[in-house]
């Protein structure tokens, strides 16, 4: 909906902002319009009480209607639930964050300003995960799967290591590098990773589970065989036909 900022509490990039927060407070005639029809709706439904069952819904769907028309504007239930209560119609509305996160991005000079549909005021986001892009050479791509755990460092923080899981694997590989991005999810609680940093991804990846593993050495490879020599005791030896991993 169009309207009018009247005044903001998130002022800074950077400031955290929890869910159900108050943005900033908004003029719109659009608004004033629908508080005014719903309120008259309530009243019309009250009078109607002792009527047919039929009038009652009608105007039951009158005051469903205004009721839904705010919270497609995403108007809080709360004040939804006041205007109704208490039958006031509200100049402005309170525009509350719709999750918690830290401002990224914000249009200057918020006071005043007038909106429009679509436009972006600000951005928030949820900074307690991270997402990593890393680059990949294509022949390491059979040991990697979304999923895969990796172990990130930074050298902002030395000799710390954090927990990333790979979350997307892109379908194309650089036609310039040979190399594919993944994007892993990086735990941050703490708040002390920030975008845009450079960091160090390590993957350790179990090629088998619950292999044997014996020197290259050891095998013997006649071209059409590969044979291991495995001790029975007792002095004896044998030699078995293995399947190289």
């Amino acid at each position: 909906y169009s309207g009018f900022i009247e005044e903001v509490f998130v002022n800074h990039l950077g400031q955290p902002v929890r869910r159900g927060e108050p943005l900033f407070e908004i003029y719109s005639p659009d608004l004033v319009q629908t508080q005014s029809e719903l309120v008259a709706a309530v009243g019309y439904a009250r009078r109607l009480e002792g009527a047919s069952v039929e009038v009652r819904a009608r105007a039951e769907a009158l005051l469903e209607a205004a009721r839904t028309r705010l919270e497609y504007w995403e108007v809080p239930a709360d004040q939804i639930e006041e205007i109704e209560t208490t039958g006031e119609i509200r100049r402005t509305l309170t525009v509350p964050a719709p999750a918690s996160g830290v401002e990224m991005q914000r249009r200057h000079g918020h006071d005043g300003m007038a909106i429009r549909p679509r436009m972006e005021l600000m951005h928030l986001a949820d900074l307690s995960h991270l997402w990593l892009r890393a680059e990949v050479y294509e022949h390491q791509l059979p040991w990697l799967n979304t999923g895969s755990q990796a172990r990130v460092s930074f050298d902002y923080l030395p000799g710390e290591t954090f927990s990333g899981r790979v979350r997307y694997i892109e379908p194309e590989v650089s036609p310039e590098t040979r190399t594919l991005t993944l994007t892993l999810d990086v735990p941050n609680p703490t708040g002390r990773l920030r975008s845009g940093m450079f960091a160090t991804v390590t993957f350790e990846p179990v090629v088998a589970s619950g292999a044997l593993v014996v020197p290259s050495q050891a095998v013997i490879r006649s071209g059409s065989r590969n044979i291991a020599v495995v001790a029975l005791g007792d002095g004896v030896f044998a030699p078995q036909e293995v399947a190289l991993g």
